[in-house]
């Protein structure tokens, strides 16, 4: 039995859900306004809350606010008729724990009810209430390949399949791996990340299997190994090509069998986790040079998800450079302003051998040695100051100049609004009805999107 609190809510569709939640046993509590809903908390003491409003509503962000500063693990669900992708994403950083557009049928918001449930009759764990409740994780952006890899995780992070991650050091592996494990049904439970190079080839095994006390001298007591720490949550095996072969035919066979043998013991043991993999060399070419058992290729390689280097997606640089100084101001008493443009157009022509992760550095050691309010020139480190100061014309046509965070964060929304609909659009020769359909939100919204994004339908004749 929950307690269910329905905020700010057409009658007419609140009836219908409270009679059918209260037929099941529920009990329900009904306010019609947003500046009841804090006190009906207190009152009521509700195990969650759907709450309605709309963007142009600014006291439906600051109540959400307010119920997670006071109640951080408590499901909030905003449920609203303006399903505008900016809207959704401001609702989930404010604390939102699911979005729901309505009107909807009653099948649908049943669903979503048995969705959270299922949440909330998850077995408590040290915070991971509060982790899941954390900022959605997200892909930093704005090029047409790092939304087709955001549109990617969206599409596969509920589905039960298997991932393999390629992409050069520093592009971001484990981001995207944690950010599927974060948008999927096992979020409250554990991911273990296995770094494959780390481990020394000694201890491997036993850390990943765990061990019987007795199976070997050292060995005083029984160890669980992170194949079960990991039972059901998601399994990141990083660096898998730097697994030993023996070690690969093992893990395959688990991963056959969802079984495995602690060292030393006769008992099997289940195993329910997910398993994404990843590798900063090309799969197919690991495979041909023997680092990558070709049957755990494909046994791992499920739905394969490639991160191309930072120098192939040269429009992601500034919008990266804007975010990471922007964090910086956050956690630290320094504040930046800004970066000159010349600074700016010298950070976009490096090559960034390290990637994102090399950028986040650079940005964090100038801030650090900054002695003004503005990055320029002289303030980044030589190995930048040493390329020329020049850009490619089409980097400047995409980024014509260096936005700050949330004019970035807008043109990156606007941009993935544009690359999915125009690919919806081709698969279906621009039937509206169907784009409707496989996006899941009504026409009116379709439509809303496509003047708000600027979005032409070029099957439809003018």
């Amino acid at each position: 039995m929950h307690r269910l609190l329905f905020s700010n809510i057409a009658a007419h569709h609140v009836a219908r859900w409270t009679e059918c939640l209260e037929r099941q046993g529920h009990v329900t509590c009904i306010v019609n306004s947003l500046d009841a809903t804090l006190q009906s908390i207190h009152d009521f003491l509700p195990s969650m809350i759907f709450i309605g409003g709309c963007a142009q509503n600014d006291a439906l962000f600051e109540t959400i606010e307010k119920i997670k500063m006071e109640n951080a693990a408590l499901p909030l669900i905003v449920l609203s008729q303006d399903s505008h992708i900016d809207f959704v994403i401001k609702s989930i950083k404010c604390g939102a724990f699911e979005f729901f557009e309505i009107p909807s049928d009653d099948k649908k918001f049943l669903a979503l009810f048995q969705k959270l449930t299922k949440y909330l009759n998850a077995p408590a764990e040290p915070d991971v209430s509060k982790k899941s409740l954390e900022e959605p994780p997200h892909i930093i952006g704005i090029s047409e390949a790092s939304q087709k890899v955001a549109c990617r995780i969206l599409k596969i992070a509920p589905l039960e399949v298997d991932v393999m991650i390629s992409g050069e050091t520093g592009t971001g592996k484990e981001l995207v791996a944690r950010s599927i494990h974060k948008l999927s049904e096992r979020a409250h439970e554990p991911f273990i990340a296995i770094d494959c190079v780390s481990l020394p080839p000694n201890l491997i095994e036993s850390e990943i299997f765990g061990y019987e006390r007795g199976a070997f001298t050292g060995a005083t007591k029984t160890k669980q190994g992170l194949l079960e720490l990991a039972h059901g949550g998601t399994v990141f095996l990083d660096e898998i090509t730097e697994l030993d072969i023996y070690l690969q035919s093992k893990l395959l066979r688990v991963l056959q069998e969802r079984k495995f043998r602690r060292i030393g013991a006769s008992k099997l043991i289940d195993i329910d986790a997910r398993i994404i993999s990843a590798t900063n060399l090309k799969p197919e070419d690991a495979v041909a040079q023997n680092k990558l058992r070709k049957d755990l290729y494909y046994r791992l390689n499920v739905v394969p998800i490639e991160l191309l280097p930072l120098r192939e997606r040269k429009s992601d640089i500034a919008f990266l450079v804007e975010h990471f100084i922007e964090e910086m101001n956050k956690s630290s008493k320094i504040v930046v302003k800004g970066i000159t443009r010349k600074a700016m157009n010298l950070l976009i022509n490096y090559d960034w051998p390290g990637n994102v992760r090399e950028v986040q550095n650079v940005i964090l050691q100038t801030i650090s040695l900054l002695e003004s309010e503005m990055i320029d020139v002289t303030d980044l480190p030589s190995c930048v100051q040493r390329q020329k100061n020049d850009i490619d014309p089409i980097v400047l046509l995409k980024h014509p100049e260096p936005k700050n965070y949330k004019e970035a964060r807008a043109l990156c929304l606007r941009q993935f609004c544009q690359d999915y609909f125009q690919d919806i659009l081709k698969k279906y020769q621009g039937n509206i009805t169907e784009v409707a359909r496989e996006a899941d939100l009504s026409r009116g919204t379709i439509y809303k999107i496509f003047k708000e994004c600027d979005i032409d339908n070029p099957y439809v004749s003018k």
